[in-house]
Order: structure tokens, then C-alpha cells, then sequence
């Protein structure tokens, strides 16, 4: 039932909390229904459950990594941390090779729109390649939505009109 949401990439810790959430009272839904437990230890295991998510919500990172070290990356080691599912060096080094703060990363990534994003990528640096992978696993763009590669590799519009876009939301 919940299972494409549970595989999904990069989704922040408090997604994961609220998914958390439903598989976890579905499955003490499914324990309540064996009618071997008391209802009051069903109750404290409900309760144990529920503060458990909440405090793991409430412990959010937020991007920070170490900026001169993110500021470096170049496609081999971004696509390596998405590989390894670290966002947070992808941010910090978004952040860190265009040289803005990390919140307005998080305002684009936000966006949800694919030549911003991608507008993003190249300022940082970074091949067409690179920006698509950003777009679907950072950003959560869904593909309709994506800004494809042009023959696979190359960027599908100008650099001007990718800055121009860029500019925008900077």
C-alpha cells in the first residue's frame, strides 16, 4: 500500500515521519485485529509510536556539511552522494559552488520546476547529466515536469536562457 512512497529517494525527514506514521498505525491496526494484546498495553504501544515520530521529525537536519569541502564537488562526487542518498552535500554543495545561502537552495530545489533547477546545476558547474539526476532525486520534480537532456547529454536550452532563469529566482 505504501510501498512507492517508502522506496522514493530523498524525501526529507519529515515525509519520512508522516509515512512513518501511517505504515505504523496500519500495522498496530493489523496487531489491535489479533486480539491477544490488552488494550491498554495497545494503547502505551500507540503512544510510544507516536512520540517516537514526533521526535524524529522535530530532529530534522538541515543542509550544512562543510561548505569548503562541498565547494569543491565536481558531477563525479554529487552524483556519488545521490547515489549514496546525501542531500545534504548535494545543498551545501549547490550552495557552496554559486555562492548563495543555503535556505535560497532549498527555496529552488522548492520550486520544483525543471529549468530553474537545472539553471541552478550549470551555475554550479555542473553537466546536463548531473542536473537531470538533481532534478528527480533532490528535488522530487516529477518527469513530466523534468527539464530533459538534449541528445542525452547536452543542455536543452541556451546558457543565456538558463542564467535568464536563474536571475529570476535569485
Amino acid at each position: 500500500m505504501h510501498t512507492p512512497l517508502v522506496r522514493r529517494g530523498e524525501l526529507s525527514v519529515r515525509a519520512v515521519a508522516r509515512i512513518a506514521t501511517f505504515v505504523s498505525f496500519s500495522l498496530l491496526r493489523s496487531m489491535e485485529e489479533r486480539n491477544d494484546l490488552p488494550a491498554e498495553a495497545m494503547a502505551e504501544v500507540c503512544k510510544a509510536v507516536r512520540e517516537r515520530i514526533e521526535q524524529s521529525a522535530a530532529e530534522e537536519p538541515r543542509p550544512t556539511g562543510n561548505a569548503k569541502a562541498a565547494s569543491a564537488a565536481d558531477d563525479g562526487s554529487i552524483q556519488a552522494a545521490m547515489e549514496r542518498g546525501d542531500g545534504r552535500y548535494v545543498r551545501t554543495a549547490l550552495a557552496a559552488k554559486v555562492k548563495i545561502a543555503p535556505d535560497k537552495v532549498e527555496h529552488i530545489l522548492g520550486s520544483r520546476r525543471g529549468k530553474v533547477m537545472t539553471a541552478l546545476a550549470l551555475k554550479a558547474g555542473f553537466s546536463m547529466r548531473t542536473a537531470v539526476l538533481i532534478q528527480r532525486r533532490i528535488a522530487g520534480i516529477p518527469p513530466d515536469k523534468m527539464l530533459n537532456a538534449r541528445d542525452g547529454i547536452d543542455f536543452p536550452l541556451s546558457k543565456q536562457e538558463l542564467q535568464a532563469h536563474f536571475r529570476m529566482i535569485v
